[in-house]
């Protein structure tokens, strides 16, 4: 990324309902070579501000991130994803930014938004922003503190582990059974 007193375009990620911290979190991560705690960092100021932005090099630099991010389409996490992240491209004239692009992919191709759609998203993303974002865990040696709100990996987790010991006492059950019946 550059500096931001620099460069003078900038990819700028919008705030919507239709995709987890998780998704928002690995895109960055895999997409855009974020380090993941400054991936979970903009996440959080995605959902608090209604945006985050990027300073990039130049406009082929921020064309092509913001290609891999519409490229990863709907969170596969939410029944409702429906689109890609909402993406868009700034550029400074005469000392002002205004958008050269912005949209997002749906199943019928990439949906380009307008000024007042951006507009419009902003300010509700702003009017519905939760006062309190997830928590991150961070080893604080505290074991009396728990998470919020389980994250779904740890449940899938957890839900794999529960099932493991099903099988595992199923297959006891079947083996005790075989040895008391006679051959």
């Amino acid at each position: 990324m550059a500096d931001a007193s620099t460069s003078s375009i900038r990819l700028v990620v919008y705030d919507d309902d239709d995709h987890t911290f998780e998704y928002v979190i690995q895109a960055f991560v895999e997409e855009l070579g974020v380090e993941e705690s400054r991936a979970f960092d903009l996440a959080r100021e995605i959902h608090e501000s209604g945006r985050t932005v990027f300073t990039l090099p130049d406009l082929a630099s921020a064309q092509e991130a913001q290609e891999r991010l519409l490229a990863r389409g709907r969170d596969p996490r939410l029944a409702r994803s429906r689109t890609s992240l909402l993406i868009g491209i700034e550029s400074v004239t005469d000392g002002a930014w205004r958008t050269i692009s912005c949209g997002r992919m749906t199943e019928k191709g990439l949906e380009p938004l307008g000024p007042e759609e951006i507009a419009v998203l902003e300010e509700k993303a702003k009017q519905e922003a939760v006062q309190t974002a997830p928590v991150r865990e961070t080893p604080t040696g505290d074991e009396d503190e728990a998470e919020d709100e389980p994250s779904t990996s740890s449940i899938v987790a957890l839900a794999l582990v529960v099932f493991g010991a099903i099988l595992v006492i199923m297959l006891c059950a079947v083996c005790v059974a075989s040895a008391r019946s006679p051959h």
